[in-house]
């Protein structure tokens, strides 16, 4: 019984090993040794095509191994392939009309070092990562793609869009999490929330802090990046646990806006004092909904 498995076994490993060979003994290697020296690209590829057949293995996106070659359809990119594997031994004419890909310049590859030292010495993030792409500048397409998406990118802001059931008008919220949690008196975690708010046509700032902050107003300290930091009275909500703006609510929208953090702070009612910072990037392009409802100017 174990003779007549082993015997099917050994079938089965000859049979399948069967299509290896065949493929490898039509590979004419000598041929290709020839294709190397074909300056013309046309004559060089059709001298590749017929020493070496198709293996139908998987095309990738890199080339991996020359058995890949044979199956590249397009034919620069099969030219491509097979020059990589097999490196021509002519020197490539400067104005070639081959696709392949240029090689780069000693100077793209080598800018001027003392001017990498200036990038390195940037102690600003952002200053630092403009230095380097003047130096190693991006691609068209994919300056293109950035900018796009600065564009439409809103941070961490998150837009409710509903209809006045006042007067049909576009009721706009745009809320915001603090990068903190606060405990309340109970010991419960909770996470202040920032809201910007289009109402009917009005324009208004205010504050969550979901715990009890006593009544009529309360002062809040607040400070927008490395600016002096302002402290201020604002107006507790009818609930008791947030605070209104009191002021020009568009100008100090304004001032977030062209700000990259708020940092605030709160005494609760007979309670210690809590703060919270809140990351504004992306506000900017998170108000242009809220701007067209209440037809800001």
């Amino acid at each position: 019984m174990k003779n007549i498995i082993f015997s099917i076994g050994a079938s089965f490993i000859s049979i399948s090993v069967l299509p290896v060979h065949a493929a490898t003994e039509h590979n004419n290697f000598n041929a290709v040794l020839q294709c190397r020296a074909i300056e013309n690209n046309k004559d060089r590829l059709s001298c590749y095509d017929k020493s070496i057949q198709p293996t139908r293995t998987k095309v990738a996106e890199k080339f991996e191994s020359r058995d890949q070659c044979p199956d590249e359809k397009d034919d620069d990119r099969r030219l491509s392939c097979y020059d990589r594997f097999f490196s021509p031994t002519f020197t490539p004419s400067v104005n070639s009309k081959s696709k392949t890909e240029k090689p780069v310049t000693t100077e793209a590859q080598q800018p001027n070092l003392s001017e990498i030292s200036k990038c390195r010495a940037e102690n600003d993030k952002e200053a630092r990562l403009n230095c380097y792409d003047k130096l190693f500048p991006q691609d068209k397409a994919v300056q293109a793609e950035s900018k796009l998406e600065k564009a439409t990118d809103v941070g961490k802001w998150h837009t409710s869009i509903t209809t006045s059931p006042i007067d049909d008008s576009k009721n706009v919220i745009l809320s915001l999490e603090s990068d903190d949690y606060i405990r309340t008196p109970f010991g419960e975690a909770v996470t202040p929330t920032l809201f910007i708010a289009c109402r009917e046509k009005k324009t208004e700032v205010f504050l969550s802090w979901d715990v009890y902050l006593g009544l009529e107003q309360t002062s809040m300290l607040y400070r927008l990046d490395k600016q002096k930091a302002v402290e201020r009275n604002w107006l507790v909500s009818t609930d008791t646990k947030a605070v209104f703006y009191k002021g020009n609510d568009i100008d100090f929208i304004r001032k977030l806006a062209n700000s990259n953090k708020m940092y605030t702070k709160i005494t609760p009612y007979n309670e210690s004092p809590v703060s919270a910072t809140f990351n504004l990037n992306g506000l900017s392009n998170a108000l242009k909904p809220l701007q067209a409802a209440c037809n800001w100017k």
